[in-house]
């Protein structure tokens, strides 16, 4: 038998592990599929999130502010910024604001971690175009100048979370008066429109809790949020 028998004879031996051996390599080559349903909280993960205008600590005249001032009372921002008797709290500034997943999103939902990635709010098959994303536990702070009459919203847990999730919303005074609790909202309950007096008010307080059983799903919307600050 001559040299070439042998070498043919040898490889038609050695095909087969070389088949098996090609499979595996490429099997190992492949990056696993992104699973699309992972639970975002696994784990206990969270991205909590906060802002605040003016901490503690900053030089208050920085960068020229100031805080111009007159008989019948300064002007308040939520007033300033529109000039209107009806002013969405989404196109104000607040002083102070704290999330529990990502940062607060202003008319749309808190979504993820990310800003400006949630999804037009939605409650009760219902969108709307104005009002504030967030995520449990959460506080959100505006001033106001102690002459609006009412804060007005709907509240709900955000349909892009389902049947999940569980909150409760209230409305403060500062830290000293709560003004109106929701009381437990699932994400089945349909949405609550509310409207709260909030005569001579000078620290409207938005906050949702996580109802006590962990924040997992806990997308809240104050949606249409808004005071009512005649002139």
């Amino acid at each position: 038998m001559n040299d070439t028998s042998n070498w043919k004879g040898r490889a038609k031996r050695l095909a087969p592990a070389i088949l098996v051996l090609s499979a595996a390599l490429a099997a190992c080559s492949k990056a696993p599929a992104p699973d699309a349903g992972k639970d975002p909280y696994a784990g206990g993960v969270s991205y909590p999130w906060s802002d605040r205008v003016g901490p503690a600590g900053d030089d208050p005249y920085a960068g020229g502010v100031s805080y111009p001032w007159t008989g019948a009372g300064a002007p308040t921002a939520l007033r300033g910024a529109q000039g209107s008797a009806q002013t969405f709290l989404s196109d104000t500034q607040w002083t102070s604001a704290t999330n529990a997943w990502g940062p607060v999103e202003r008319d749309r939902s808190n979504g993820e971690q990310g800003a400006a990635d949630g999804r037009p709010l939605t409650l009760g098959g219902q969108t709307f175009a104005k009002g504030l994303g967030v995520h449990a536990p959460s506080e959100i702070s505006y001033a106001l100048s102690g002459q609006c009459t009412t804060f007005t919203a709907t509240l709900g847990l955000d349909d892009e979370v389902g049947d999940r999730g569980s909150v409760v919303f209230e409305v403060w005074n500062g830290t000293a008066t709560k003004l109106f609790d929701s009381g437990l909202l699932r994400g089945a309950d349909a949405p609550r429109a509310i409207s709260v007096p909030i005569d001579g008010v000078s620290s409207l307080r938005l906050v949702v809790r996580d109802a006590g059983d962990g924040l997992n799903y806990d997308h809240a919307d104050w949606a249409a949020a808004q005071v009512s600050c005649p002139a």
